[in-house]
C-alpha cells in the first residue's frame, strides 16, 4: 500500500498501520514542523518527506492507495474564541487535503478533526468528502477522553470495543481523582508550574490532567482552592503534578519513548521537553488508528 499522509506530525498513522497490520510499501509525509519531522525521521528514516502541503501541485508521486490526514483544528475547536473554522489561517488547511484527494485520487481516505467544530463546518466537510463522519471517543481503547470525528470511506468501520483501561492504570505514580484523563492537546505543555498554579487550572479552569502524590486527597487540594482562592499559599501534604511524557505517550497509546528523540540536520538529540508534550497532544490515539485501518483487510 502507497500512503500519503498530510500534517503528518509524529508519524501517528505509520504506527497505527503497522499496528493494525497494514504493509507500506511508501510512506508519503508532508510536515513543516522541524520538531515533529524530527521525531518521525529517528523512529521511520524510511518515510519519504515532502515538506509544505501548499507544495502539493509540484508532487510527483505513483498512484496512491490510502491519503490520511487529520487538518489542523485550532481555527475549529470550541477552545479558541472568535474560531473563524474553515476559513481561518490554519483550519482553512482542510482545503488542500481536497485538493489533495482531487489530484492524486487514492482509493480509500481518511480524514480526522475536532468533534467540537460548529456544525456549518461539519457538514460542509461531509458534503465534499461524501460521507458523514464517524465520532469516536479515544477512551474506549485509552484512559484519556478525546471525541474526534473521522470522515472515511474505508468500509464498514464501527465504534471499537470498550478496552476497559482506567487513568489509574496508566501513571507511574500517585493517585487522581478521575476514571479517565482529561483530554490531552497541545497546549498541555503549559500545564507546569506551582501548587497555586496547579490548582487554579485544574480546579478553576478544567485544563490539563493532574497527578496527586503525597498524603493530601484531591478533595482536599480542591477544598483548599475553593476555600482560599488561587494565590493561597498553603501547605498541604501533598503535591500536584504534570503527568510524564511517558504518561501522555500512554494517553495517545503510543509506544513507551516514542517522542523522546529526534534528528535533527542528521544529528540525534534529545526532544525538548515542552515540544514533547505539545507533538503528543497534537497526535492520534493510535489504536484508534488502528481500528479503522483494520478494516482495510
Amino acid at each position: 500500500m502507497k500512503v500519503l499522509s498530510l500534517f503528518d506530525g509524529i508519524s501517528c498513522g505509520m504506527v497505527a498501520l503497522e499496528r493494525a497490520g497494514i504493509e507500506v510499501d511508501t510512506y508519503y509525509a508532508s510536515e513543516i514542523d522541524n520538531h515533529a519531522e524530527g521525531v518521525s525521521q529517528y523512529n521511520y528514516p524510511e518515510i519519504v518527506r515532502l515538506g509544505d502541503v501548499n507544495n502539493y501541485e509540484h508532487w510527483n508521486l505513483p498512484s496512491i492507495d490510502l491519503l490520511i490526514g487529520g487538518s489542523p483544528c485550532q481555527d475549529l475547536s470550541i477552545a479558541k474564541a472568535n474560531r473563524e473554522g474553515l476559513n481561518g489561517e490554519r483550519s482553512g488547511l482542510f482545503w488542500k487535503y481536497v485538493e489533495c484527494l482531487k489530484k492524486f485520487k487514492p482509493k480509500y481516505f481518511l480524514l480526522e478533526n475536532n468533534n467540537s467544530m460548529p456544525k456549518e463546518a461539519k457538514d460542509t466537510i461531509s458534503e465534499i468528502l461524501g460521507v458523514k463522519p464517524i465520532m469516536i471517543n479515544s477512551s474506549l481503547v485509552s484512559a484519556q477522553l478525546r471525541k474526534r470525528l473521522y470522515w472515511t470511506n474505508i468500509p464498514g468501520v464501527e465504534q471499537p470495543k470498550d478496552k476497559g483501561i482506567l487513568l489509574a492504570d496508566i501513571i507511574e505514580s500517585g493517585t487522581v481523582d478521575r476514571e479517565k484523563a482529561l483530554c490531552l492537546t497541545r497546549r498541555y505543555a503549559g500545564f507546569s508550574g506551582g501548587q497555586d498554579y496547579y490548582r487554579h487550572r485544574y480546579f478553576g479552569k478544567s485544563f490539563g490532567q493532574a497527578v496527586f502524590e503525597g498524603n493530601a486527597t484531591p478533595e482536599e487540594h480542591k477544598r483548599a482552592y475553593k476555600k482560599l482562592g488561587r494565590y493561597s499559599g498553603i501547605e498541604i501534604d501533598g503535591t500536584m503534578r504534570q503527568m510524564t511524557h511517558n504518561e501522555c505517550e500512554k494517553l495517545q497509546t503510543l509506544p513507551i519513548d516514542y517522542t523522546k528523540y529526534e534528528i535533527i540536520n542528521n544529528e540525534l538529540k534529545e526532544t525538548p521537553k515542552g515540544a514533547r508534550y505539545e507533538m503528543i497532544g497534537n497526535g492520534w490515539t493510535v489504536d484508534v488508528i488502528a481500528h479503522i485501518f483494520k478494516h482495510l483487510n
